[in-house]
Parts: structure tokens; sequence; C-alpha cells
């Protein structure tokens, strides 16, 4: 009997202790590590001074919305404009920089992969995706219009009024030079890879050609389309874009790959990858002059703002649909998205201006207006909306 009530006794401490024990442990508070404890905003990424206010916002200057399709803008600054190219619809739209109307449509057109506008001659380049030669459209006239053969289809147009203009063809591309007055192709510089984008460095004497398959960026000079430099981006998978920026006061080319955002001097191949991606990226941009990076990820309908010197996100922007192309003004004051929602069978495009303060920018003396146009529909205008 005795030997009963001890056993009894025991088991009841024992299911007391066990039921008490962890409570008592979940309540102690966790000591953090020494000199380890984070402020109340800090994040993970927030290392080193960040180049904008953390208040500075985005204001959604207009929004339109087309049928389904693939398209590609070019903006056109000093005429404020943006050149839309409706690849299904067969046509460029002009649009409004401010408002987003369209103030201009160029029909008949065979497919256009891209566009570019010649300010020296006055003169919109048309790549025709679906045919072998590019589309020359003086005076934005259809009467004027003619074509040049290119023997591969075009897939990229652009350059400058200074520096001439070059076209992109082929499925493994070959870069052609163009004639300064009839536009034909004189000279050109086999790549024997894909290329995604081309970007023209500061002083317009090279241009800068990511190979996607090969891990490369290929520097080429724009006077003879001779290759100046090979550089080898090592662990860089797929690299999409190059923008030429400036990080700890020296010359750097940013270099968007799959699996990451890298940084390599363009005279030595030594790349160095500054963030890691979990997301497939699509494309990059540069903003406020070279200070900040805009990067678009389709599979998340995000787009995230990199403080370059601060090593941080600054801003992220969601999207209802998925991002296909993005581009930015000269100044990187403004920034265009194209979007594309299989489900709603629409392709939008955005036009977004940074606000508030931006520091090593003048403040413009015009700023632009807000107007209020008419509300969503096919080809409509939509209330702009600040974020």
């Amino acid at each position: 009997m005795v030997c009963f009530r001890r056993s009894t006794w025991i088991g009841f401490v024992f299911y007391f202790l066990q039921g008490i024990v962890p409570s008592i442990a979940v309540s102690l508070p966790v000591a953090a590590p020494a000199g380890n404890t984070p402020g109340p905003q800090e994040t993970r990424n927030q290392i080193g001074k960040s180049v904008l206010p953390l208040s500075f916002g985005l204001e959604t200057q207009f929004e339109r919305v087309f049928s389904f399709q693939y398209a590609r803008a070019t903006i056109d600054e000093r005429n404020g404009r943006i050149f839309l190219a409706l690849f299904r619809d067969n046509q460029v739209q002009v649009l409004d920089m401010k408002t987003g109307a369209t103030r201009q449509t160029l029909r008949n057109l065979d497919r256009p992969e891209w566009v570019s506008f010649d300010h020296g001659h006055n003169v919109l380049l048309v790549a025709l995706g679906n045919s072998r030669q590019f589309e020359i459209i003086p005076d934005l006239d259809p009467s004027k219009e003619y074509r040049q053969p290119t023997g591969l289809n075009p897939v990229w147009v652009g350059g400058s009024s200074k520096n001439g203009y070059f076209l992109l063809a082929g499925g493994v591309h070959i870069l052609y030079r163009l004639d300064r007055g009839s536009y034909a192709s004189t000279d050109w510089i086999a790549l024997g890879d894909k290329v995604h984008d081309v970007a023209l460095d500061a002083s317009g004497k090279q241009i800068y050609l990511p190979l996607m398959r090969k891990g490369k960026v290929w520097i080429v000079d724009l006077a003879t389309l001779r290759l100046l430099r090979e550089l080898d981006l090592e662990t860089c998978d797929g690299p999409r874009n190059v923008v030429p920026v400036s990080l700890e006061k020296k010359e750097r080319l940013a270099v968007l790959c799959k699996n990451g955002l890298y940084f390599v001097h363009p005279d030595v191949s030594t790349p160095h990858r500054s963030w890691k991606f979990h997301h497939r990226p699509g494309s990059m941009a540069s903003l406020v002059r070279g200070n900040l990076l805009i990067v678009s990820f389709p599979e998340k309908n995000e787009l995230d703002i990199w403080d370059i010197a601060g090593k941080r996100v600054v801003k992220r922007i969601a999207l209802d649909s998925r991002p296909i192309f993005l581009t930015s003004t000269a100044d990187g004051t403004g920034f265009l998205v194209i979007t594309n929602s299989a489900r709603r069978q629409e392709t939008r495009l955005i036009f977004y201006r940074i606000s508030g303060p931006v520091p090593h920018l003048k403040k413009a003396s015009n700023p632009p207006s807000t107007v209020l146009p008419e509300g969503p529909s096919n080809g409509k205008v939509k209330t702009p909306v600040k974020r």
C-alpha cells in the first residue's frame, strides 16, 4: 500500500513539472548577441549610406491598357513623347509623355519589335521582327516611309545622332552599323550568341553586349566595330543587362544575371556579386543618374529599386501583372514598365515619376502637370495614383 502511494505521488510531481517547465522556459527572454542588436527600422540589407532619403516617393504619371501582346517602348524626352511598338497590332503609337494620350498611330507595320528616334534627321527607325528588313519613317510621315534589308530578322535598333545608329539581328546575333544618310548596313560584327540588351557608355565610344550563353560581356569600339575586351563573368548565369554606374567613385559595369547582380571594372575582369536573387530577374534600368538601379521580377510581379552606395533595396513596387519590359528617362527621374496579364488578356504601360527630394538633381522649374484623364478601359488612360 505504501509502495503504491509513493509511486502515485512521484507520478503526480513528474506530470506537474512536465506542464510548467516549458511555460517558464518560453516566458524567459532570449538574450541578443552583444553588439548585434538591430535598430527599429534596420534590415539585413541596410549597409552603408543611402543616396536617396527613405521618404522619396513614386507618382504614377499615367497608365494605359492595350490588348494582350508583345510590346516595347522608347522615351523621347526632347519632344515629350513615348514610342510604343505593339507587335500583334502591327503599329507604333506615339504617346504624350505627360498624359499618356495617343498623339499619332503609325499602322501597317510588319510585327514591330523595337523603335528608336533619330533627332538629327527627325526619323523613326522600326525593327520589324517578322521580316528581314526594318522601317525608316522620316518626319513620322507614312507617305515617306521606306525599308532597308537586313538579311536577318531585326530585334533591336538604337544609337544616337552623334555616334550613329546600329541594328541587332538574327538568332545568334549580328550587330550592324547603319549609314547616317540612307540607314543601309555598312559594317557588322558577329556575336555568335544571344543578346538580351545593348548599352552605350556615357562617352558614346563603346558599346556593351552581354552574351547570355557564354556568360561574358563584350566591349566593342563604336568607331571600328572591333572587339576591345571580353569580360569573363565567371559565376554569372545568363547576363541580361549592362548598365554603366559609379560605385565608390570608380567606374563599374552593373551586370544583371539570372542568379544575381554583379559589378565589374570595364578594364579588369574581376566580377563581384553584390546581391544574390532567389527569383529570376527580368530586366534592369538606371535611375537618378546611375545612383539607383531598378530591377523587374516577372515571377513575383514586382519591381525593386536598389541603392547602389547603400547596398540595399529602398523601395518595392507590387504590380498586378507580369513585368515584361523596363526602361528609364535619361536623367533617371522617370521610368516606364510594360506588364502582361494572360488572365485578363491585357498589356499595360505604366509611367512613373520619382517625387520628393532627389539629391544631386536640380529641382525642375516647371514640374510635369498631373492630368485627370478618362477611366480605365481598352486603350484608355487611367487616373494617376500616388504610391
